[in-house]
């Protein structure tokens, strides 16, 4: 059995079911509710529909990521128990919650030096970041050492391919990534930007479309030209949504009438809270193996 951990942040967006059964340790993010603070569960204290609905209705959002006292609290656990660690973080792309576990790690090697902490750039978040921690899962009950998946994650994590769009941009510049003009207009023209993540984990425009309905016959045709091997494609693909279960079950048909090989490989998933605050319910992410992204 391998002596190592398997850890990642609440942001990959399992829950709680899946990281037990795929083997994996989780450290949670915080959001904040109307400044009132709250632990990333994978909604388990608050719902999804809860927790969109409140967004809806005016209820402001931010989040914490984890600091470096968390990081150490949480690390040592596992080191106690003689377990080396392979911790895989949120995009350094969105995040710095990287600095945070680097620094815990170096400390906590001083105290144990014999025990080994991997932190690695999963480049990748919400469905992406789901999508990496299923194939290392994968790895690790194969039998493979700590050092192969962190080689596998730094080969493969560029494949991952993000393509997103929200309804709502407001939650976008309320957070600083828009500015309020922009998205204000936008929101007017009901402009719904098809967005992807670059080889640095960062958010950038791919194409623009105005309404849901286009912005979902834009995100599909783009997953046909870019996903690996055409609708040859064999592998997982993951359909993220925040508050969209329906539009995700269309969206899932819709693939499975052409892309014949995916039966039973699509996965639909919730986007969390500490990712959702920054999106806003109207969000629909599709992630997959595709080109290395540029």
């Amino acid at each position: 059995m391998n002596n190592y951990v398997l850890s990642c942040c609440s942001t990959s967006d399992l829950t709680f079911y899946e990281y037990k059964e795929l083997d994996i340790e989780h450290i949670s993010f915080h959001y904040f509710m109307d400044d009132v603070e709250h632990t990333d569960d994978n909604f388990t204290s608050i719902t999804s529909d809860a927790f969109y609905n409140a967004m809806s209705n005016g209820v402001k959002t931010r989040t914490s990521q984890v600091n470096v006292e968390e990081f150490t609290t949480y690390f040592e656990k596992f080191l106690l128990k003689g377990k080396d660690i392979l911790h895989v973080t949120l995009s350094s792309g969105i995040s710095g919650v990287i600095n945070s576990a680097t620094i815990a790690a170096t400390l906590l090697k001083e105290k144990y030096p014999s025990r080994k902490i991997i932190i690695v750039d999963s480049l990748c978040g919400s469905g992406g970041y789901a999508f990496l921690m299923y194939k290392l899962s994968k790895l690790k009950k194969e039998g493979h050492t700590i050092e192969e998946l962190n080689e596998y994650a730094i080969n493969n994590r560029l494949r991952i391919i993000h393509l997103l769009f929200p309804t709502d941009l407001r939650y976008f510049f309320n957070g600083g990534r828009v500015k309020k003009a922009v998205g204000f207009i936008s929101n007017i023209l009901h402009f719904c930007p098809i967005i992807e993540s670059n080889k640095e984990g960062k958010m950038v425009l791919k194409k623009k479309a105005i309404g849901k309905k286009h912005a979902l016959n834009d995100l599909y045709d783009l997953f046909k030209e870019t996903v690996d091997n055409g609708v040859n494609y064999n592998d997982l693909l993951i359909i993220a949504h925040a508050h969209m279960k329906e539009d995700a079950e269309t969206l899932k048909e819709k693939i499975l009438s052409e892309f014949i090989n995916l039966k039973d490989k699509i996965k639909i998933m919730e986007i969390g809270t500490t990712m959702g605050s920054h999106c806003g319910p109207g969000t629909m992410m599709l992630n997959y193996f595709g080109k290395v992204r540029e």
